[in-house]
């Protein structure tokens, strides 16, 4: 028998959108995405966290598996099995020893998929490890972070503007993008990949339409998501996600997730 949402995929940033401001899941998304699941949608995080950095995927409604890294790594918790990994490789050594050179006080974080790495750790990235409960090594050179890596991040601190101005023309040589971003961290991940085209082969995996492809952020990362799908941002959601929403629903405290689902139960009656 046909249920109400086969066929439909629903994927969520996590921090900031899934959750609120107190780290926890608010109630009402979690009744929200079993009500959603039971009726045959599939739903997935879509976050920026490592494989290393998420905890939460023995969620009973995650039905699909977790894309993370911005939509570089593909991973299904339930089956063991990576679905894919558009990492960074060693193409990229030489952009991250300019970095070095060039930022010395800069963390630089790296994260192949087993374990994780940092160039001259400072408080900022020895705290960002700590809150997300990440095992790492301090090393000196990026040949010594081994395989590809899901992504790399820098902390640039005060000088995070600058940093991304000397970095954006020479990200094409080394085979990378970067996400721009207001804050410290900025993120590095293999040229192409986005969570926007992470969630489209994800869903081609799946065999989903993607006019059945439903999307959830807050956050900078998320925006090229957001204005490929149909899409729903939280009200404190950042100025750049706002802007690339369809749909600004209430705020994530306030269940920013089962707003969408409710949107679509009442699209979809």
């Amino acid at each position: 028998m046909k249920k109400r949402f086969d066929g439909f995929f629903l994927l969520s940033d996590f921090d900031g959108t899934l959750t609120g401001s107190d780290g926890e899941i608010p109630a009402a998304n979690e009744r929200a995405l079993c009500r959603f699941t039971a009726q045959g949608g599939l739903f997935t995080v879509c976050t920026g966290r490592t494989r290393q950095g998420f905890h939460r995927y023995e969620l009973p409604y995650i039905n699909a598996p977790v894309l993370l890294a911005n939509g570089a790594y593909c991973y299904d918790y339930r089956t063991g099995q990576t679905l894919f990994l558009d990492g960074i490789g060693a193409h990229a050594h030489d952009l991250i020893r300019a970095v070095k050179a060039e930022f010395p006080l800069a963390a630089i974080e790296m994260y192949p998929v087993d374990a994780s790495y940092v160039i001259h750790p400072t408080d900022g990235s020895i705290r960002h490890f700590e809150n997300q409960s990440i095992a790492f090594s301090v090393v000196d050179d990026p040949a010594e972070a081994p395989g590809d890596w899901q992504k790399a991040m820098v902390d640039a601190g005060d000088r995070s503007a600058e940093f991304q101005r000397w970095l954006a023309p020479r990200v094409q040589a080394a085979g990378v993008d970067f996400i721009p971003t207001d804050g410290a961290f900025v993120e590095i991940v293999k040229r192409g990949v986005s969570k926007a085209t992470g969630a489209a082969k994800l869903a081609r995996a799946l065999g989903i339409d993607p006019g059945r492809c439903f999307v959830c952020g807050d956050g900078d990362n998320d925006a090229d998501m957001l204005a490929s799908f149909e899409s729903f941002c939280p009200a404190g959601g950042s100025r750049i996600a706002r802007e690339s929403a369809r749909h600004i629903v209430r705020g994530a405290d306030d269940g920013a997730v089962a707003a969408a689902v409710e949107y679509l139960e009442a699209l979809y009656e």
